[in-house]
């Protein structure tokens, strides 16, 4: 269920259902086993991450759609100002996908490792057309540059869990 299928865009079919708005067909694949992969915790490299690094994985991957100035307008995704520990789907001026709303909570290091992972996996429906960073050092050094592009960053944690 999880498989990309060819004609569907090259996306799996939780993505599809979500983006077509029929999140009952999301639920129910999702009440059948439907997940996406495992993501890896970063917990032990973010007490070694680079910022500097981040910021390169930022200019390079993530600029083009979104700022972090802490007075900054949203680009075509959300400004991240601050977004570790913010609500999800908060930013003021956003414009968030529907299968986005309905996320519930706040970004979590854990969360958010898991959304950058792979945002179609984590937000089946989501409007962002990335397809996420594998490496978890990669993700490492994004979440430690996020980290200082806050008024109050969230502490480096004991242990980051695996998000499903």
């Amino acid at each position: 269920v999880n498989k990309k299928l060819p004609g569907n865009g090259g996306y799996p079919p939780l993505h599809s259902a979500a983006f077509s708005d029929h999140f009952e067909i999301v639920d129910l694949l999702r009440a059948y086993g439907a997940r996406g992969p495992i993501v890896e915790p970063v917990a032990e490299l973010l007490a070694s991450a680079s910022s500097s690094a981040g910021e390169m994985i930022y200019n390079v991957s993530c600029k083009e759609c979104h700022s972090f100035n802490k007075t900054g307008l949203s680009h075509s995704g959300p400004n991240l100002w601050g977004i570790l520990g913010q609500k999800k789907a908060s930013i003021e001026g956003a414009s968030y996908s529907k299968a986005f709303i309905r996320l519930q909570g706040t970004w979590t290091l854990a969360e958010f490792n898991a959304y950058i992972a792979s945002p179609v996996d984590y937000v089946p429906g989501t409007k962002m057309r990335f397809n996420g960073f594998r490496d978890p050092a990669t993700r490492a050094d994004l979440i430690a540059f996020l980290r200082t592009k806050s008024d109050n960053p969230l502490p480096l944690p004991q242990s980051v869990p695996a998000v499903k």
